[in-house]
Order: C-alpha cells, then sequence, then structure tokens
C-alpha cells in the first residue's frame, strides 16, 4: 500500500510487464488460446492496473518501449509481442492526462492531441 507521504509512482516498464503477462506461467496457454485470445486476457490485466492508478490518487508515471518504428520481424513470436506492446501503449496512452516521447539522447516532446 501507499503511504500518506508518497506522491507519485513509477512503473518501469509497462513492455515488461505485458511480456510476463502474456508469455508468463499464468498466461492462455498458445496452444489452446489463438493470439487475440491470448491478447485479450493481457487487455484484462492490463484494465485492471489503470483501474488501480486511477484509484490510488497518486501520480503515476507509465515507462514503456516505443517497439514498431523499426522494421517488421521476420518471425511470428517477434510480431506477436510487437503487435501487443504497440496495443497496449495505445491503451494506457489514451487512458492518461499527459504522454511524453523520450528519444535516445534524452530529449523529451509532449504528444499532442491523444
Amino acid at each position: 500500500s501507499l503511504g500518506e507521504d508518497t506522491q507519485a509512482v513509477l512503473f518501469d516498464c509497462l513492455t515488461i510487464y505485458m511480456a510476463n503477462l502474456f508469455y508468463g506461467k499464468n498466461a492462455p496457454d498458445p496452444a489452446k488460446v489463438d493470439f487475440l485470445g491470448r491478447c485479450e486476457y493481457v487487455y484484462g490485466e492490463i484494465d485492471k492496473l489503470l483501474a488501480a492508478a486511477r484509484a490510488c490518487g497518486k501520480i503515476v508515471v507509465f515507462v514503456t518501449n516505443e517497439v514498431g518504428s523499426g522494421i517488421v520481424p521476420d518471425n511470428q513470436m517477434a510480431r506477436e509481442y510487437r503487435d501487443l506492446a504497440g496495443w497496449v501503449n495505445q491503451r494506457v496512452a489514451e487512458a492518461a492526462d499527459h504522454v511524453y516521447c523520450a528519444c535516445r539522447a534524452g530529449c523529451g516532446y509532449e504528444k499532442i492531441g491523444l
């Protein structure tokens, strides 16, 4: 639980959390559930995370990785990971009050119009 003195929560890293949900021991079995069904499981868990972030009454900062600006991966597993990470990032960005993009040099800019 968060103490009264806590002003902000840093959640680092959303893409690792998503990968743990998608590939972890509690994930739906890929032999029994198709890709979109497994995505629905991840979305449900992300929605719970977002609800908890809203309910805590603190500033919550999510750190994630941008994975969609490179080449399309040549294998199915990497493509699924990249697609799901992009969808999860969009879902979290849509729920956010502010979205910032920080480039490798550390310079950032606020994304407008979300």
